[in-house]
């Protein structure tokens, strides 16, 4: 059973929109969501009623690490933690990475990215941090948010050494499809679920919805997820 982590370490790169979106795609095998970031819950307030369990954590707590791991541990399905900007492998991150043989659990991370210099360079602090990959129970995914562009905006990944290193570790580079900004605009303003914004949004929203929707179920099978 796996934990899907979304991150990216930095604001703004859409993890909240991804993190939704692999809940969605999760729902008929009764996910658990973690939500780690506190400050703007979006996720979670969309998401708490509609998962088997779920709880808000700050890790950045003295405790963070013990209840993180408690959760998992307690959780019968799979997990999905919605990291908060400035979430790293140096704590808890780490930490879990240390825990799978236990919890007898894979850890598949999400990671999301922009076209700017920073975006890789945490990436490769990230991939560091986590040995490389080292571990057949850790597979980490990088997601190119073309909300920020086309495949091809993404120069400074695309023609990366880390690049080449995930996909040799058997990690894959994902394109995560833009939707239209009023539909999105309206999963985090209304704070709907996709399932909910099925049911109440206008005609036209709807078929956006849809045709986003079947992208990102395309790019989770083909994460193998």
């Amino acid at each position: 059973m796996s934990i899907y982590l979304v991150n990216g370490a930095k604001g703004g790169v859409g993890k909240s929109m991804i993190t939704m979106a692999l809940l969605d795609y999760l729902k008929d095998r009764d996910p658990a969501l973690l939500e780690t970031d506190t400050a703007n819950p979006d996720v979670g307030m969309a998401y708490k009623q509609e998962v088997s369990r779920f709880d808000a954590l700050d890790l950045g707590g003295e405790d963070a690490w013990i209840d993180f791991a408690n959760f998992i541990a307690e959780s019968d399905g799979p997990v999905v933690v919605n990291s908060a900007a400035g979430t790293d492998a140096s704590d808890s991150t780490a930490r879990l990475k240390d825990a799978l043989q236990e919890l007898d659990r894979s850890l598949t991370v999400f990671w999301v990215i922009n076209t700017q210099r920073d975006s890789l360079e945490l990436l490769k602090k990230f991939w560091k941090e986590m040995g490389g990959q080292e571990e057949e129970k850790v597979r980490i995914h990088v997601c190119r948010n073309l909300f920020f562009g086309e495949a091809d905006d993404f120069r400074l990944y695309n023609d990366s050494g880390i690049r080449k290193e995930v996909e040799a570790a058997g990690g894959k580079t994902l394109d995560f499809p833009k939707v239209a900004k009023r539909v999105s605009h309206s999963l985090y303003v209304d704070r709907l679920s996709i399932v909910r914004a099925l049911e109440k949004m206008p005609f036209g929203n709807r078929i956006e919805l849809q045709r986003w929707r079947k992208l990102v179920h395309s790019m989770f099978l083909r994460a193998e997820v």
